[in-house]
């Protein structure tokens, strides 16, 4: 097994800032997701003070749980369908992908290495 670095672990840090920071942006343009701009800027916020100050794998885990998930997909879900034909809105489409990435990276601050 391989016990992730602390340098691999500051590479995913920054792998979450850059991903919330391409997240935040098109949140703040979207109506219907502003109220979760807070949330995530706070993770931004918190990601950043890491960056600065040093962390351990407890402030890791910590700040991955704080992570906001903007979809909660499962095998049923889909978007509301929009135009005729019905198709996926344009902001599910632009926002999904990029939610998708925010997780990934949250999702690997928790771990403590791979095998």
């Amino acid at each position: 097994m391989h016990i992730y670095s602390e340098e691999e672990q500051r590479e995913h840090l920054e792998t979450l800032v850059d991903a919330i920071g391409k997240l935040l942006p098109e949140l703040e343009v979207n109506h219907q997701f502003v109220c979760d701009v807070p949330d995530y800027t706070q993770a931004l916020d918190r990601a950043n003070q890491l960056l600065s100050c040093g962390f351990g794998q407890s402030e890791l885990s910590e700040l991955s749980r704080a992570v906001p998930r903007l979809f909660w997909l499962h095998k049923d879900w889909v978007p509301p369908l929009e135009g005729l034909p019905p198709t996926e809105p344009t902001w599910f489409k632009r926002l999904e992908p990029l939610d998708g990435e925010v997780q990934s990276a949250a999702e690997k601050l928790r771990m403590v290495g791979k095998y």
